[in-house]
């Protein structure tokens, strides 16, 4: 499972199974980072691909703010947990995670992954969320139990809405968004 999401200076792909892969070229040649190996589910950029924000499907979130040459950790990563989804608004600064299991949630961060916020807890499963690019609007999906989630308050815990007209029986693994937040794929 590779997931991406590209930047205009800078590429980024993770390997489930390895590192964090990096191009500067459109994609004709790559790099490996130096992240550590891990089960990578999902990579958030900023626009620049300067920010970029990863999180392992078990392990923990990294940061890099040089393009993908450093990896850090925020202190978040007492919590552990199966992290699959990341997203990022277009500077980097907010950011959003969504974690299944022990500490299940939708999680938030305002200042480029330093700290995080537990906002959303509704069952044990969370799959993907996504960003605008100003950050102000989230989705998130849930699985089948929680659903579809928005948020047009950068992801205040009090903002969350479910969405309720859409099908109960369907179990929503991803979302989209375009870059203002106001149209929604599921």
């Amino acid at each position: 499972d590779v997931a991406t999401e590209g930047a205009v200076h800078a590429n980024a792909a993770a390997d489930a199974d390895s590192g964090i892969w990096l191009s500067t070229d459109g994609g004709k040649n790559w790099q490996e980072s130096s992240a550590p190996f891990g089960a990578w589910s999902s990579i958030a950029s900023d626009q620049t691909g300067q920010y970029l924000a990863a999180v392992q499907n078990i392990g923990e979130i990294y940061l890099s703010q040089n393009y993908g040459q450093v990896w850090s950790q925020p202190s978040l990563n007492s919590i552990g947990g199966s992290w699959l989804g990341i997203a990022s608004d277009s500077t980097g600064q907010y950011l959003a995670a969504v974690m299944q299991n022990l500490g299940a949630g939708v999680y938030v961060s305002d200042n480029y992954g330093s700290s995080w916020e537990l906002v959303l807890t509704y069952g044990n499963y969370w799959g993907y969320i996504v960003s605008d690019s100003s950050g102000q609007y989230l989705v998130a999906s849930g699985g089948s139990s929680a659903g579809i989630w928005i948020s047009a308050d950068y992801g205040s815990s009090a903002s969350w809405v479910q969405q309720t007209s859409l099908p109960s029986y369907i179990i929503w693994t991803c979302v989209a968004s375009d870059s203002t937040g106001q149209i929604l794929f599921a």
